[in-house]
């Protein structure tokens, strides 16, 4: 899978601060048939980025999750690692639900 396609998915907001501040980077992992803004944007990414601890992004899985689960979890792995290495590899966090915390465990 081409690493544009990958990082396309990843939605990180103007607010992210990248590990600064002692926040957590948190990924937010979609269920499946639901893009990740959709589930996430009014919700756990309000409610965590008005956090001192917490920095939500997404990722918004092509076909909404219901492509195969190995080209699924490809998509988590790499948010999962850029997100790290973007942010001076801190540890990452993640919320998942539905077929999101199979794509993460995957």
């Amino acid at each position: 899978m081409d690493e544009k396609d990958l990082r396309s998915a990843l939605y990180i907001p103007d607010t992210f601060e990248y590990g600064a501040n002692g926040k957590t980077p948190v990924l937010l992992v979609p269920g499946t048939a639901v893009p990740a803004g959709f589930t996430y944007h009014f919700g756990f990414a309000k409610l965590l980025a008005a956090t001192d601890f917490a920095d939500p992004v997404w990722v918004n899985i092509p076909g909404n999750s219901l492509d195969d689960i190995q080209l699924n979890a490809q998509y988590v792995a790499y948010a999962i690692n850029y997100l790290s290495d973007v942010s001076n590899n801190a540890k990452i966090g993640l919320i998942s639900w539905s077929q999101g915390g199979v794509d993460a465990q995957w």
